[in-house]
């Protein structure tokens, strides 16, 4: 017995052995943890959630660098925290959200979160809780969002739970600076939010670039944005592109110098383009075009300054809310600059409403408004270029350069080019003459030239005591021998100026045909 178990473990041995050289032969395979993704101070973490959980325990601000790219499953943060690309990395990280959002401070502190040299993507995601599931994310008051030299992209394509994206609820910032890049579409609500309250929120865009495409909403809420030597694109809103928020568009003296311009533009958008409480462009190009409703509408001060463009063309085909292409609502102080440039070009609608305040734009400004036709009776169908009033309320005034142009609006119903309301006192414009070069564009009137300020009020329908009815032409005509009407309006003391109800048109007077030159008579033929 004891020799077949000596047998059995020499045989066991001997394979052994065989199973150790064997296995000699062939190199060792190198077996390690896999990279780490996250780092604080010296400790490495796994993953960049790992990183975040460690962060969120020690209770103070902290920094994750990111050696990698990597994904985090959502952020739910009460602490200060800055996430930044690692030196020495040879492109920058992105960072991926596969399931919840960013929250900071839901039901707690409300923390600054700072990205960093780093890339975010977030597509279709919002945070899983009860109360902040329709945000991508949100913020209690007191917290901050900063991306810097970042580019993230929030697409919500395919979103079924009705989603913001961006959604602040007082004494807020949120940062996009150092070459920056925010690009938030196809939210079926607003891109950036605030609650509907006045609790404070801020939205500073520096060197940097905003771009809101096919939300809802572009900018929403009475918060002050400011745009500095930046590009901010805000397109194809399902609504407004803004409403009601405090815009300050600057382009600063060193960017200046350089021969940048900060460029805002707010096009294609379901209702209103730029619709402002206060509007400040200081040395900036600011686009309002093809907006179904006002192309700017500001309910506060407007200021345009400093070598400033402003065009505003296409807007307000909309009867239900189109009332003007750019609109100066309530009585506060609104002035261009007599280094700035206001075009307000072929839009749907009057193109320039001054319904209260004081309105002066200066001599030396670029003013045109041109071809600007009244397709709907929002403002009574009057004043396709210049609508002063409104109603027997209020009174406006307004100062336009001696050299504005204004001519070929249109009108329904009269005040083709210039309307002042009665008002209560009387609404006051004062504007230039005609130019020299100004004609008409055609149909329905003819392409001669201008050459004054006409009466053009509305036509008047008289009922006879026969029953029948007389029509007294009121609108200037100088054509149809039928209905000639050629009332000149005149200045006074070289200047004018209208004051009360007034209908007007860059017209002509009657068109004297110039007496033909006689025919020379033939020279006779020499005598032979």
């Amino acid at each position: 017995m004891t020799k077949r178990k000596n047998a059995v473990y020499g045989r066991l041995l001997c394979g052994l052995l065989a199973v150790l050289m064997a296995l000699m032969l062939f190199p060792a395979r190198e077996t390690r943890a896999a990279d780490p993704v996250a780092r604080i101070g010296e400790t490495t973490y796994p993953t960049l959630d790992d990183a975040i959980k460690a962060a969120e325990n020690d209770d103070v601000a902290t920094t994750i660098e990111l050696l990698a790219d990597a994904t985090t499953a959502g952020m739910s943060l009460y602490e200060d925290l800055t996430i930044v690309a690692a030196e020495g990395l040879a492109s920058k990280p992105t960072i991926t959200f596969t399931q919840n959002g960013i929250a900071l401070g839901y039901g707690g502190n409300a923390p600054a979160l700072t990205f960093k040299n780093v890339d975010v993507v977030m597509n279709n995601i919002t945070y899983n809780n009860a109360e902040w599931s329709w945000n991508s994310i949100c913020s209690s008051s007191g917290g901050s969002l900063t991306l810097d030299n970042v580019t993230m992209t929030m697409d919500a394509t395919g979103a079924t739970n009705n989603p913001h994206a961006i959604y602040f609820t007082g004494n807020n910032y949120l940062n996009i600076v150092n070459n920056s890049k925010l690009e938030i579409k196809n939210y079926p609500q607003d891109a950036i939010e605030w609650d509907g309250g006045d609790g404070g929120y801020f939205f500073n865009i520096i060197n940097s670039t905003y771009i809101s495409n096919h939300n809802r909403q572009g900018f929403t809420g009475t918060f002050y944005a400011t745009i500095t030597d930046s590009k901010v694109d805000v397109i194809n809103s399902t609504a407004s592109g803004s409403n009601g928020t405090h815009f300050i568009i600057q382009t600063t003296a060193e960017a200046a110098a350089t021969g940048y311009k900060t460029e805002v533009t707010f096009s294609n958008n379901g209702s209103h383009g730029l619709s402002a409480g206060e509007l400040s462009i200081d040395n900036a190009i600011v686009t309002c075009e093809n907006n179904h409703g006002m192309g700017i509408a500001v309910n506060n001060n407007f200021t345009v300054k400093n070598n400033s463009v402003v065009t505003v063309t296409g807007n307000a085909d909309n009867s239900s809310y189109g009332y003007a292409a750019v609109r100066l609502y309530n009585d506060y102080d609104f002035s261009v600059d007599s280094t700035s440039k206001l075009y307000i070009k072929d839009n749907n609608s009057t193109g320039l409403y001054v319904r209260q305040g004081k309105l002066n734009v200066a001599d030396g400004a670029v003013l045109e408004i041109t071809g600007n036709k009244v397709t709907h009776n929002l403002l009574d169908g009057y004043g396709g270029g210049v609508y002063v009033g409104y109603g027997d309320n209020y009174d406006p005034t307004v100062v336009l350069p001696a050299d504005a142009k204004i001519y070929n609006n249109h009108s329904i119903n009269g005040g083709d080019d210039i309307y002042v309301s009665q008002g209560v006192s009387g609404p006051s414009l004062t504007f230039g003459t005609v130019g020299n070069d100004w004609y008409l564009d055609g149909a329905p009137d003819c392409t001669d030239r201008i050459d004054g300020w006409y009466d053009d009020a509305p036509n008047e329908v008289v009922e006879n005591q026969d029953g029948t009815t007389t029509t007294i032409y009121n609108r200037w005509e100088a054509h149809d021998e039928a209905e000639l009407h050629m009332e000149k309006f005149e200045p006074v003391n070289g200047v004018y100026s209208a004051n009360g109800l007034t209908y007007l048109k860059a017209a002509h007077g009657e068109i004297i045909e110039p007496t033909p030159e006689p025919e020379p008579e033939p020279e006779p033929e020499p005598e032979e």
